[in-house]
C-alpha cells in the first residue's frame, strides 16, 4: 500500500499530543478496523489476508492481534504473547488490529498517558471486558523499527506501564510501589546521586 493509494486518506487538526490526535482521527471513520502504524513502519503483503481472515471469521468484531518483524533486531520475527500482557507490552501496537466499536466503546487512547496509551487500550481491550476475544493471527502485518517514544522515554514508559497494571487490577498498589523505589534508587545510582 502506498500513499498515492485512493484508500489512504489524510486528516490534519490541532491536536494535543499524539494519542489525542489518534482519539481525533478515529472519529473520522465510520466502520472497519483502526490500527497504528508509525512513520517507520511498512504493511506486509499478509494485511489482506489477515483483514479478510477477520472479516470472515465467527469471532468477526473481535480484537485480533498479528505477528510483526523488528527491523532493528537482525529482523527477528516478534510474536507477541497474550500471556504476558498483564508483565509488559508483549503485542506492538502495530500487530494489534481493533474494530473501531471496540476503540469508541473503551474510550480511545487514554491521554492521561503520555509513552504507554497504546499498553493501556490493549490491556483495556483483553482485562476490561471479558468477551474481547483476543485472536491470535500467526500472518506477519507489519515490520517496525525500534526508538519509539518507549524506548526513549523508557523510565518514564516503565512508571506508565505499571500504573496502567494498577489501574486494571493487575498488579496490586504495594507491588507497584515497591517497583516504583526500587526504580528511583536505581535511577539515582546510576545518575550518582
Amino acid at each position: 500500500m502506498q500513499a498515492s493509494d485512493p484508500r489512504i486518506h489524510v486528516y490534519a487538526g490541532p491536536d494535543e499530543g499524539l494519542y489525542d490526535a489518534l482519539n481525533k482521527l478515529a472519529l473520522t471513520i465510520s466502520s472497519g478496523y483502526f490500527f497504528v502504524i508509525g512513520s517507520g513502519d511498512k504493511l506486509l503483503p499478509d494485511l489482506e489476508k489477515i483483514l479478510t481472515e477477520i472479516r470472515y471469521s465467527s469471532d468477526c468484531g473481535q480484537v485480533s492481534y498479528a505477528n510483526a518483524i523488528f527491523l532493528e533486531n537482525k529482523n527477528a520475527r516478534f510474536v507477541p504473547s497474550l500471556d504476558a500482557l498483564d508483565r509488559h507490552m508483549s503485542i506492538p501496537h502495530p500487530g494489534f488490529i481493533m474494530p473501531i466499536e471496540l476503540f469508541r466503546q473503551l474510550g480511545g487512547f487514554d491521554t492521561r498517558y503520555r509513552i504507554s496509551a497504546d499498553y493501556d487500550l490493549i490491556v483495556r481491550a483483553r482485562f476490561d471486558n471479558k468477551n474481547n476475544l483476543l485472536l491470535r493471527n500467526n500472518n506477519t502485518l507489519v515490520s517496525f523499527k525500534g526508538g519509539g517514544m518507549s524506548e526513549i522515554c523508557s523510565e518514564e514508559a516503565q512508571i506508565e506501564n505499571a500504573l496502567i497494571q494498577l489501574r486494571n487490577g493487575l498488579r496490586t498498589k504495594r507491588s507497584v510501589l515497591n517497583q516504583l523505589a526500587i526504580f528511583l534508587v536505581n535511577m539515582q545510582l546510576r545518575d550518582g546521586l
